[in-house]
C-alpha cells in the first residue's frame, strides 16, 4: 500500500509540474478526446465544439451567428445569433442533442466564444489548462474542415505572446472553427477561431486561461485535470529526469549554502559602515524636515501673495470699467422687405445716441461688449421716395441684441404737400442681433414690425442691418 501511495504521488507531479515532457500521442488523445467533440450545423454553415461539463458545449461566436461579416460591436445583440432550435448538434457516434439554451456571452462581444446547454450527454467532458501553452509544445486539433468530421492535424504552438491568442503551426481550414486544441493530456491549450487563409503560419486561438476565466465568470463548470495517463516508459523517463533534476536542485542548495555563508562574512564587515549610514540618514532626515517645513512657509507666502494680486486686479478691472467709454453714437441702415405689403423697402436709416453700461471685458483689459440704452432716429423711404420718420428707445444686451420700441412721429402729406404727424396714433417696435458684438461695425439680421392704436399688426419688415459705433466720452 505504502508503494502505490508513493507511485501516484509520482505520477500526480508529473502531470502538474512535468507536462510538457510528456511525448505527444496523437492517436492516444484522438481516441480518448474525439468522443467529446460535437459537429454543430446551422443554416448559415457548419462548425466544431466540445464539452467542458455533461451540460455545456464551447464553440465560436461566428459558428453561430446570422451574420458572419458583422462587427464585433453587434455581436451583443441577440437576433445576431441562430436560436436552440436552429442550431443541430451531433455527437461522433451519430446521436443528436436538443439544444435548450444559447449564451454567447453579449456582455463579452470581443471574444468569439460561445455555448450551449444541451440534455441527454453521457460521455467525458474536455479539462482545460489552466496555463499558458508554450511555445514549440506538440497539439493536435480536432474538428470537422471542409465539412470533414472528426478530423485531426497536428502541429505546435508558434507564438503565446499574444493577450488572448496563441499562434499554431497547424493545419486549419473552415469548419475546425469553435474546436479544441489538444496537449498531450487531452487538456485544451486553446480554441480554435481561424487565421489568414491565404497564410500557413496565421492560424490562432483562443487561449484556455481566457475561456476558463470566461466561464467562472458566468459559473460554468470544468475540470483541469489531464484525462490520457502517461505509459510505464513515460513515466520512467521522467521519473529519471525528477531524479536529474533533484541532483542538479541539490548542487544548487550547496552552492547557495556557500554563497550565503559568503554574504553573512560581508555583513558582518560592512556593519560599521551600515551604522555610520544609518546615522547620516538620520542627519539627513532632520535636513529633510526642516526643509519641509521651510517649503510649506514659502508656499503659505505663495498663497498670501496670489491673494493679494488677484485683489489688486480685480481693483483695477472695476478702475477700468469706470474709466471705459460711456456714450456711443450709432449708425444703422436695414434694407428690409415689407411682408403685408409685399414690397421691397431699399432703406430704414436710424441714428442713436446712448449710454454704455455693463462692460465686459478680455483678460488683457479690453472691452469686448457692453449694455446700452438710448434712443433712436429713424427714417424709412420706399421706391418713390421718403415714408415716414420715427423716434424710438432702444436697448442692447452685451453689443450683441437690440430691442427698440416708439413711435412714428410724421409723414408726407402727398395732396398737402407737406409733412404732418399721423392722423392716428401708430407704432413701431423692432429687433436686431449682431453677428460681430465686439467690432465697432454692426452686420446682422433685424426685424421691424408697425401697428396702430389698436395694436393690430400692420407690417412685418426682416431685413439685413449694416452700421457703425462711434464710442466717445471716457471718465
Amino acid at each position: 500500500m505504502k508503494h502505490c501511495v508513493t507511485l501516484s504521488a509520482v505520477i500526480g507531479a508529473i502531470v502538474t509540474t512535468a507536462a510538457n515532457a510528456q511525448q505527444l500521442d496523437a492517436k492516444r488523445v484522438f481516441e480518448r478526446c474525439a468522443p467529446s467533440v460535437v459537429y454543430i450545423e446551422t443554416p448559415y454553415g457548419l462548425g466544431a465544439g466540445f464539452f467542458v461539463n455533461s451540460e455545456y458545449i464551447v464553440t465560436n461566436k461566428h459558428v453561430i451567428q446570422r451574420d458572419p461579416t458583422a462587427d464585433a460591436e453587434d455581436l451583443s445583440y441577440s437576433y445576431a445569433y441562430y436560436t436552440a432550435n436552429e442550431i443541430t448538434v451531433e455527437l461522433r457516434s451519430g446521436q443528436t442533442l436538443r439544444v435548450v439554451e444559447v449564451n454567447a456571452f453579449r456582455n463579452h462581444p470581443t471574444t468569439d466564444v460561445a455555448v450551449l446547454r444541451v440534455r441527454g450527454y453521457r460521455g467525458i467532458a474536455l479539462p482545460l489548462l489552466p496555463t499558458v501553452a508554450d511555445v514549440g509544445e506538440q497539439v493536435v486539433a480536432i474538428g470537422h474542415p471542409l465539412g470533414s468530421k472528426w478530423t485531426q492535424t497536428s502541429g505546435t504552438i508558434s507564438n503565446n505572446s499574444y493577450e488572448t491568442f496563441v499562434q499554431l503551426n497547424v493545419a486549419l481550414d473552415p469548419g475546425n472553427s469553435g474546436g479544441p486544441i489538444l496537449n498531450a493530456w487531452g487538456q485544451v491549450v486553446g480554441v480554435v477561431q481561424g487565421g489568414i487563409h491565404s497564410s500557413r503560419t496565421a492560424d490562432f486561438g483562443i487561449r484556455s486561461d481566457v475561456l476558463l476565466d470566461l466561464l467562472t465568470s458566468y459559473g460554468i463548470r470544468y475540470s483541469t485535470e489531464p484525462i490520457t495517463a502517461p505509459t510505464t516508459t513515460e513515466l520512467d523517463q521522467q521519473l529519471r529526469q525528477l531524479k536529474e533534476e533533484r541532483s542538479a536542485l541539490t548542487a544548487e542548495r550547496i552552492e547557495f549554502e556557500r554563497e550565503r555563508t559568503e554574504f553573512e562574512t560581508k555583513m558582518a564587515q560592512a556593519r560599521p559602515l551600515l551604522d555610520e549610514y544609518d546615522r547620516k540618514l538620520a542627519h539627513l532626515t532632520e535636513l529633510q524636515s526642516d526643509l519641509d517645513r521651510r517649503e510649506s512657509d514659502l508656499l503659505e507666502r505663495q498663497r498670501r501673495l496670489d491673494v493679494r494680486e488677484r485683489e489688486l486686479r480685480e481693483k483695477e478691472l472695476r478702475i477700468a470699467e469706470k474709466l471705459g467709454e460711456h456714450f456711443s453714437l450709432d449708425l444703422v441702415m436695414l434694407p428690409a422687405y415689407d411682408i403685408e405689403q409685399e414690397q421691397f423697402i431699399p432703406l430704414r436709416a436710424a441714428a442713436g445716441l446712448y449710454y454704455r453700461f455693463g462692460f465686459v471685458r478680455n483678460y488683457y483689459g479690453e472691452v469686448e461688449s457692453a449694455d446700452k440704452f438710448g434712443v433712436m432716429v429713424t427714417r424709412q423711404l420706399s421706391p418713390v421716395g421718403w415714408v415716414q420718420d420715427e423716434v424710438t428707445v432702444a436697448i442692447e444686451f452685451s453689443s450683441l441684441v437690440r430691442f427698440t420700441v416708439g413711435a412714428i412721429v410724421q409723414e408726407p402729406d402727398q395732396q398737402r404737400r407737406a409733412v404732418v404727424p399721423p392722423p392716428q396714433p401708430r407704432y413701431t417696435a423692432s429687433l436686431l442681433l449682431d453677428f460681430m458684438p465686439s467690432s465697432p461695425w454692426f452686420f446682422g439680421l433685424g426685424i421691424n414690425a408697425q401697428t396702430d392704436h389698436r395694436f393690430q399688426w400692420r407690417t412685418i419688415a426682416p431685413g439685413i442691418a449694416l452700421g457703425y459705433e462711434f464710442n466717445f466720452f471716457r471718465w
